[in-house]
Protein backbone atom coordinates (compact mmCIF):
# COMPACT_ATOMS: atom_id res chain seq x y z
CA UNK A 1 0.00 0.00 0.00
CA UNK A 2 1.59 3.69 -1.31
CA UNK A 3 2.45 5.78 1.64
CA UNK A 4 -0.23 8.22 2.66
CA UNK A 5 1.07 12.05 2.39
CA UNK A 6 0.51 14.25 6.19
CA UNK A 7 0.35 17.14 4.39
CA UNK A 8 -3.23 18.59 4.47
CA UNK A 9 -4.59 21.57 3.09
CA UNK A 10 -4.35 23.33 -1.01
CA UNK A 11 -1.96 21.37 -3.15
CA UNK A 12 1.24 23.51 -3.45
CA UNK A 13 1.83 24.63 -6.88
CA UNK A 14 5.34 25.29 -8.03
CA UNK A 15 6.19 28.29 -9.33
CA UNK A 16 9.33 27.83 -11.51
CA UNK A 17 11.26 30.65 -9.60
CA UNK A 18 13.10 30.18 -6.25
CA UNK A 19 11.57 32.85 -5.01
CA UNK A 20 8.46 34.91 -5.76
CA UNK A 21 8.39 37.82 -8.37
CA UNK A 22 12.55 37.18 -8.99
CA UNK A 23 13.50 37.59 -12.32
CA UNK A 24 14.34 34.24 -13.08
CA UNK A 25 11.24 33.06 -11.87
CA UNK A 26 9.96 35.03 -14.27
CA UNK A 27 11.59 33.96 -17.41
CA UNK A 28 11.15 30.61 -16.12
CA UNK A 29 7.35 30.90 -15.84
CA UNK A 30 5.21 29.21 -18.58
CA UNK A 31 1.60 30.74 -17.72
CA UNK A 32 0.32 32.96 -20.41
CA UNK A 33 2.98 31.44 -23.24
CA UNK A 34 -0.51 30.79 -25.71
CA UNK A 35 -1.44 34.43 -25.21
CA UNK A 36 1.49 36.13 -25.99
CA UNK A 37 2.42 33.76 -28.95
CA UNK A 38 -0.89 34.37 -30.07
CA UNK A 39 -0.61 38.26 -29.75
CA UNK A 40 2.19 37.49 -32.14
CA UNK A 41 0.33 35.58 -34.77
CA UNK A 42 -3.04 37.05 -34.54
CA UNK A 43 -1.79 40.31 -37.15
CA UNK A 44 -0.25 38.33 -39.39
CA UNK A 45 -2.65 36.13 -39.64
CA UNK A 46 -5.68 38.84 -39.85
CA UNK A 47 -3.32 40.71 -42.44
CA UNK A 48 -3.22 37.12 -44.70
CA UNK A 49 -6.90 36.71 -44.23
CA UNK A 50 -8.04 40.36 -45.09
CA UNK A 51 -5.49 40.32 -48.01
CA UNK A 52 -6.82 37.15 -49.56
CA UNK A 53 -10.41 38.81 -49.41
CA UNK A 54 -9.19 42.28 -51.09
CA UNK A 55 -7.13 40.27 -53.96
CA UNK A 56 -10.49 38.08 -54.58
CA UNK A 57 -12.42 41.54 -54.19
CA UNK A 58 -10.11 43.26 -57.01
CA UNK A 59 -10.50 40.42 -59.66
CA UNK A 60 -13.72 40.26 -58.88
CA UNK A 61 -14.22 43.83 -59.76
CA UNK A 62 -11.87 43.45 -63.05
CA UNK A 63 -14.15 40.83 -64.09
CA UNK A 64 -17.24 42.77 -64.01
CA UNK A 65 -15.11 45.98 -65.83
CA UNK A 66 -14.57 43.27 -69.01
CA UNK A 67 -17.55 41.99 -69.40
CA UNK A 68 -19.30 45.10 -68.88
CA UNK A 69 -17.13 46.37 -71.93
CA UNK A 70 -17.86 43.11 -73.53
CA UNK A 71 -21.28 43.54 -73.78
CA UNK A 72 -21.34 47.54 -74.69
CA UNK A 73 -18.77 47.02 -77.36
CA UNK A 74 -20.82 44.33 -78.63
CA UNK A 75 -24.32 46.62 -78.43
CA UNK A 76 -22.31 49.84 -80.08
CA UNK A 77 -21.02 47.14 -83.21
CA UNK A 78 -24.48 46.22 -83.58
CA UNK A 79 -25.89 49.69 -83.56
CA UNK A 80 -29.64 48.96 -82.47
CA UNK A 81 -31.98 51.57 -81.14
CA UNK A 82 -30.68 51.42 -77.64
CA UNK A 83 -26.73 51.79 -78.38
CA UNK A 84 -26.87 54.08 -81.49
CA UNK A 85 -24.66 57.01 -79.69
CA UNK A 86 -21.69 57.10 -77.35
CA UNK A 87 -24.20 58.05 -74.47
CA UNK A 88 -26.40 55.10 -74.62
CA UNK A 89 -23.21 52.87 -74.83
CA UNK A 90 -21.95 54.17 -71.79
CA UNK A 91 -24.90 54.09 -70.07
CA UNK A 92 -25.41 51.00 -70.63
CA UNK A 93 -21.97 49.72 -69.99
CA UNK A 94 -23.03 50.82 -66.23
CA UNK A 95 -25.71 49.18 -65.99
CA UNK A 96 -23.70 46.20 -66.68
CA UNK A 97 -21.84 46.13 -63.19
CA UNK A 98 -23.11 43.79 -61.04
CA UNK A 99 -22.53 44.88 -57.53
CA UNK A 100 -19.98 47.12 -58.35
CA UNK A 101 -21.15 51.23 -58.17
CA UNK A 102 -19.65 52.03 -61.95
CA UNK A 103 -21.29 55.19 -63.23
CA UNK A 104 -21.31 55.92 -67.26
CA UNK A 105 -17.95 58.28 -66.50
CA UNK A 106 -16.02 55.48 -65.55
CA UNK A 107 -16.75 54.24 -69.47
CA UNK A 108 -15.44 55.82 -73.13
CA UNK A 109 -16.78 54.10 -76.44
CA UNK A 110 -15.81 54.92 -79.74
CA UNK A 111 -15.84 53.20 -83.07
CA UNK A 112 -12.17 51.95 -84.14
CA UNK A 113 -10.88 51.67 -87.12
CA UNK A 114 -8.54 48.66 -86.70
CA UNK A 115 -11.12 46.73 -84.59
CA UNK A 116 -15.12 47.72 -84.88
CA UNK A 117 -16.59 49.48 -81.90
CA UNK A 118 -14.71 49.82 -78.84
CA UNK A 119 -15.22 50.62 -75.02
CA UNK A 120 -12.97 50.82 -72.40
CA UNK A 121 -13.16 51.36 -68.67
CA UNK A 122 -11.60 52.17 -65.56
CA UNK A 123 -11.83 51.97 -61.99
CA UNK A 124 -10.07 53.32 -59.33
CA UNK A 125 -10.06 49.79 -56.34
CA UNK A 126 -9.98 51.30 -53.18
CA UNK A 127 -9.13 48.94 -50.03
CA UNK A 128 -12.32 48.51 -47.52
CA UNK A 129 -10.01 48.09 -44.88
CA UNK A 130 -7.76 51.18 -45.42
CA UNK A 131 -5.89 50.80 -42.23
CA UNK A 132 -4.74 47.73 -42.70
CA UNK A 133 -3.96 47.59 -46.36
CA UNK A 134 -4.25 51.77 -47.70
CA UNK A 135 -3.37 51.12 -50.94
CA UNK A 136 -5.24 52.29 -54.02
CA UNK A 137 -4.95 51.08 -57.75
CA UNK A 138 -6.32 51.31 -61.11
CA UNK A 139 -8.48 48.49 -63.01
CA UNK A 140 -8.74 48.57 -66.48
CA UNK A 141 -10.53 47.15 -69.48
CA UNK A 142 -10.90 47.08 -73.13
CA UNK A 143 -12.87 45.28 -75.58
CA UNK A 144 -13.48 45.43 -79.37
CA UNK A 145 -16.58 44.47 -81.36
CA UNK A 146 -15.93 43.86 -85.32
CA UNK A 147 -18.71 45.74 -87.13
Amino acid sequence: MPAQSKTSGPARVRTGGTARGSLAGFLRARLGSTAMEFAFAAPVLMLVLVGTEEVGRALWVQGVLQYASEKAARCGALASTACNTVAKVTTLAATYSDGVTLASTNFSAAPAATCGYQVSATYTFASLVPAMIPYSFVLTASSCYPL
